[in-house]
């Protein structure tokens, strides 16, 4: 309310330099009261009046003093960065309202004007100046109003929720030595800047330098910088000249959009690629980098960040110290000190970060070298690769700020992806334990930035010369919701409808969102490790079944490995873990719904097209919407591989754990559709697709999909390898192959099989039963259609509620034969409908001061009984290991305490009833699976 005050007060102060004409349904007024405009107000005025002039207003501009003469009923906008001047206008209690006082913040309202309106769009400093112009631009234009009546500006105060919110590009040796390279040319910076500055993203995070063909990470500083007294090494005086000239105006064209800009080298050794240079000891090494790293800080504006690699560098610790720390120091400047935390010891950078003046970020990494998941894995298989995560650095107190590297170019390399649920999450989890942001890979990062993708062959499928211009839904997603994470996603739909048509945008909206299931899921589910070279979702060659059978998950600890799965599934145990072959169908599922939807989109978009001849964007867009829908098929496709593949595995380790003919017979057909799926994924691809490099993961400059052999021939072959050694072991054993029934629904028939040798002939096979009532029975099994197989169907009327006794009994080429064995028990089957695990009545923990522990508390409830409650829990840091404890109950309530140190905690809750059902407190399909207590710094 005080900020509508100090406005209407501001507005009756500015009547007065006013003058009124005649009413104009369409004029545009846009004011600033400072007479210079900075770079980012600049900016958001330019977008401003752009997209006024694009829907045909009549746009006029007036900054400082002097006012236009403002037509009655036009419309006025005032962009202002808050000014502390205004003061003298009002009281200062009510200027304290006006705009949130947090850096990059902006509010916006609007008022009634002489028949018009006047909308303010004010920031409380230069950028947060600049996003307001963007909101204003982006609700005029996505509102699609052309008349002052028709405008309809949402009023809004707007704080950034995420304190970095980066991009992070590598610098391609390739595009440091082709002058015309996007590195170097000066319109594809100013157009992705502006993508990244109104997607709200405030860092840019130069890394290098990366050579796209070797996939090595030589020193970015040979490639910026020639000096007479290094001559022979490096790319010589003009080139490095010119690559130092191209970071110059990177640096400053980013700060003019209001980004931060930070530089890391990875290397250190003088050596590159076509140029080893002279032999260096360490102290000629040393000398030169700090002459390079100097020389670099003195002919770039102001870097907002200058920082190193360690790991894999091909220098420890202490060289950085002793040449990046001298190369600032003579500089004269203080540049934020960037460092990665991967293959360095904890204790040797806080060393460094004691011995630096200015501030210091540590960058770590989030899932690996993979996104995956949308929160930081802990425990588990993170406990084997502690450098692939954030370990004990965010432990308090600290000196140093954290940003998370999110991966995202390891799990997403070409086709498109956007669920908004997914970056919400992730990035609600970048700011953990007190993280100060993010910094996020884009598709191009590790590949190349121009259209090296689209087949050729296929002319009207091209639409876009860059890949930003390609994934720019990709970087709205990250940047918008980092700003704001309630960002409503209406707001990304009804981008979507203005970027394609009305009806085509919210097919194609629901039908990527939908599609986007598929590819992280495959990450999670069979992950084999968290380098990019080992894995590419999207890009794998298929994997032998035998693999499939040794799969892991990404996090352990919420997802069953196919193993655990196949473990499961003969002993009848289970865990609140999430399924393997559950996650991939239901992402299938999901997905399989986005086929229509891209299809009907694409159907819409050429039906707008109208006859004769037809504007370049219109276009352009339908050769976009008629991409999507082929990479749509194709991760439906992609998707029901893995599906397949991992079920055919599942079921072959049933089998060799049972001798179960169904369960190979099952995985065997599932080979098969796996193959199927792929040609439908080569099909759908070499439409769209040309080979394209993939030297990271398959060693590839001609990568394509059809060229890789989906080894269904291989694969059949050896589950037929399988099925001749189980006759082999049979022989000797003469064992019943039988897969147990563990639980099933009253009152419905019930399927029992066993399997024997195709070539032997059953003598008689009986399965014997008693029902929970006493009341036995017996029936011959009879032979299946698939050899070797008999079954018994017990009628539904026997099936009763309660413990449900079986076995089986006869002979095989005159052989006494069982299941189970002559002197063991039944098998025992619970029959009932019961299918829901425990509910959480009332669920609470706290940190017990003093004591260094966290007391869990909690009222548990089920029809049948909760019979065991299970706390796991583990410290903090991302490489410490899950323990687990039964919980004690006390009347109706369960309670645990476990340890936890001023470096915070980590736990989850399992609950299981008489029946086997499992949940998991929180749940993994609910987003992260396990509840935090932060770091407090109290020793």
């Amino acid at each position: 309310m005080k900020f509508r005050n100090f406005l209407f007060l501001f507005f009756v102060f500015s009547l007065s330099l006013l003058s009124t004409k005649a009413y104009s349904a369409n004029s545009a007024f846009i004011v600033s009261p400072s007479q210079q405009l900075s770079d980012p107000v600049r900016i958001g005025i330019g977008e401003l009046e752009q997209v006024l002039k694009q829907l045909d207003w009549s746009v006029k501009k007036s900054y400082g003093a002097a006012r236009p003469d403002v037509s009655a009923g036009g419309m006025e906008i005032v962009i202002a960065a808050f000014s502390k001047s205004w003061a003298k206008a009002v009281e200062h209690d009510i200027l304290r309202d006006m705009v949130p006082t947090e850096a990059e913040s902006y509010s916006i309202l609007a008022f009634p004007n002489q028949g018009g309106i006047r909308i303010y769009g004010v920031g409380i400093d230069d950028v947060g100046t600049m996003y307001a112009a963007f909101d204003i631009a982006e609700q005029i234009e996505l509102g699609k109003f052309r008349t002052v009546a028709a405008v309809n500006i949402n009023e809004k105060k707007q704080t950034p929720a995420i304190l970095y919110r980066g991009v992070n590009l590598m610098i391609h040796t390739q595009a440091l030595d082709d002058p015309v390279s996007w590195f170097h040319n000066e319109m594809f910076w100013r157009e992705f800047l502006l993508v990244m500055t109104k997607s709200r993203f405030n860092l840019l995070d130069l890394h290098g330098a990366y050579d796209l063909m070797t996939t090595q990470f030589p020193n970015l500083l040979p490639y910026l910088v020639y000096m007479p007294e290094y001559g022979t090494i490096g790319i010589g005086e003009e080139k490095a000249e010119r690559n130092l000239a191209s970071l110059f105006r990177i640096v400053r064209m980013a700060h003019e959009h209001g980004i931060k800009v930070t530089l890391m080298n990875y290397s250190a050794p003088w050596s590159i690629e076509g140029n080893p240079g002279p032999p260096a000891n360490d102290e000629a090494l040393k000398a030169y980098t700090i002459m390079a790293v100097k020389k670099v800080l003195e002919n770039t504006p102001p870097l907002d960040g200058i920082g190193f690699r360690v790991g894999e560098s091909g220098r420890t610790i202490d060289f950085y110290q002793e040449t990046y720390l001298p190369a600032i120091r003579e500089a004269k400047v203080t540049p934020s000190l960037f460092i990665r935390t991967w293959m360095v010891k904890e204790k040797e950078i806080l060393n460094l970060i004691d011995m630096y003046p200015g501030n210091t970020v540590l960058e770590v990494k989030f899932n690996g070298e993979h996104l995956a998941l949308p929160y930081p894995v802990t425990g588990g298989r993170m406990s084997e690769w502690p450098g692939y995560s954030y370990e004990n650095y965010l432990k308090l107190p600290r000196k140093y700020g954290i940003l998370f590297q999110l991966a995202t170019n390891g799990t997403h390399r070409i086709f498109p992806w956007a669920d908004v649920d997914f970056v919400r999450e992730t990035l609600k989890n970048t700011t953990i334990g007190g993280a100060n942001g993010f910094v996020v890979e884009t598709y191009s990062t590790y590949f190349p930035h121009s259209d090296a993708y689209t087949n050729t062959n296929q002319a009207d499928l091209r639409y876009y010369n860059w890949t930003f211009e390609r994934d720019w839904f990709w970087f709205l997603l990250w940047g918008r919701l980092a700003y704001n994470p309630a960002e409503p996603e209406e707001l990304f739909r009804r981008h979507f409808e203005y970027h394609f048509n009305s009806q085509a945008g919210v097919l194609l909206y629901e039908a990527l969102k939908n599609a986007s299931t598929i590819v992280p899921t495959i990450a999670a589910v069979c992950n084999p490790g968290p380098g990019k070279r080992t894995m590419a979702p999207e890009l794998d060659p298929p994997k032998r079944i035998s693999e499939f059978l040794k799969i892991q998950p990404l996090d352990t600890f919420a997802m069953r490995s196919v193993a655990a799965e196949v473990g499961n599934l003969v002993s009848g145990q289970s865990d609140g873990r999430l399924s393997p072959q559950q996650a991939l169908a239901n992402a299938v599922l999901q997905a399989e719904q986005a086929v229509n939807l891209a299809a009907n989109a694409e159907k819409t978009m050429l039906d707008s097209l109208p006859e004769g001849s037809v504007g370049e964007n219109a276009i352009r867009r339908y050769r976009e919407c008629r991409c999507w829908a082929l990479d749509i098929q194709a991760l439906v496709a992609l998707g029901r591989h893995y599906r397949d593949k991992v079920s055919a595995a599942v079921h072959l380790g049933v089998f060799l754990e049972t001798g179960d003919v169904p369960s190979l017979i099952i995985a065997t057909e599932k080979v098969k559709q796996a193959g199927d799926a792929w040609a439908d994924l080569c099909s759908a691809t070499e439409i769209h697709y040309r080979p394209f490099l993939d030297t990271l993961r398959t060693g590839t400059t001609q990568f394509h999909w059809n060229l890789v052999t989906p080894n269904v021939e291989l694969d059949t072959q050896e589950l037929t390898l399988v099925y001749n050694n189980w006759l082999q072991t049979w022989q000797d054993t003469a064992k019943l192959g039988h897969l147990r029934v563990h639980k099933a629904p009253p009152r419905q028939p019930l399927l029992i099989t066993v399997s024997i040798p195709s070539t032997i002939q059953a003598d008689r096979i009986f399965a014997n039963f008693q029902n929970s009532s006493g009341i036995a029975g017996r029936l011959t099994m009879e032979p299946a259609r698939a050899p070797g197989v008999y079954y018994a169907e017990i009628p539904g009327v026997s099936v009763l509620e309660g413990a449900f006794q079986y076995f089986m009994f006869g002979a095989v080429a005159g052989q006494g034969v069982s299941a189970p064995g002559r002197n063991e028990n039944p098998f025992v089957i619970n029959i009932t409908s019961d299918q829901s695990p425990p509910e959480v009545k009332t669920f609470e923990h706290s940190v017990i001061k003093g004591q260094n522990v966290v007391s869990i508390k909690g009222e548990f409830i089920d029809a049948s009984g909760v019979v065991v409650a299970k706390v796991f829990w583990k410290p903090f840091p991302s490489d410490a290991a899950w323990s687990e404890m039964t919980m004690q109950r006390v009347g109706n309530a369960y309670t645990a305490t476990f340890p936890c140190s001023s470096d915070g905690a980590q736990f989850a809750v399992e609950l299981s009833d008489r029946f086997g059902n499992i949940k998991r407190i929180p749940n993994i399909s609910e987003g992260i699976p396990y509840f935090t207590v932060s770091p407090s710094g109290r020793r």
